[in-house]
């Protein structure tokens, strides 16, 4: 997996831009995200949320330490489930697909929680707003590429 750092900090920076300004979220102060593969995300939904399953993404926000007020958060993407189901749906690119797992993650930072199909439903239609605002489109399709685009 090749990622253009340059286009993905400016997605992930706007995606931000786009859910605090929609949500009224808190600013971030920082966030970083990190790529894994499902041994990756499963240790990881291991340690956070007691779960020994694969999953798309994995949010974290981290409230300000005491005495301060800067706001962090991780965000870990999915690479070989993003790229599973491209091989399978073929619907975009693995560029496109993984800007809407990191949509998804940044929703969750924002309080969105996907419970209920209903609320699943909810999230995924705002992440595709986001994801086709024409100042975040265009990078969704190309911060990334892998052998299989």
């Amino acid at each position: 997996m090749r990622v253009n750092r340059t286009l993905a900090r400016t997605l992930v920076a706007r995606l931000i831009r786009r859910a605090e300004h929609l949500t009224g979220a808190k600013p971030l102060d920082s966030i970083q995200v990190f790529l894994q593969d499902d041994t990756g995300m499963r240790a990881l939904n291991r340690i956070c949320f007691q779960s020994d399953t694969t999953t798309d993404v994995i949010s974290i926000r981290y409230d300000p330490m005491p005495g301060t007020t800067a706001c962090h958060a991780d965000v870990a993407v999915n690479t070989q489930q993003a790229l599973r189901c491209i091989r399978s749906s073929s619907r975009w690119p693995i560029a496109r697909e993984l800007a809407l797992y990191l949509a998804h993650g940044i929703d969750h930072l924002t309080g969105a929680c996907d419970s209920t199909p209903r609320s699943r439903r909810r999230m995924r239609r705002r992440e595709l707003r986001w994801l086709n605002h024409p100042e975040v489109r265009p990078l969704s399709l190309s911060w990334s590429r892998s052998h299989h685009d």
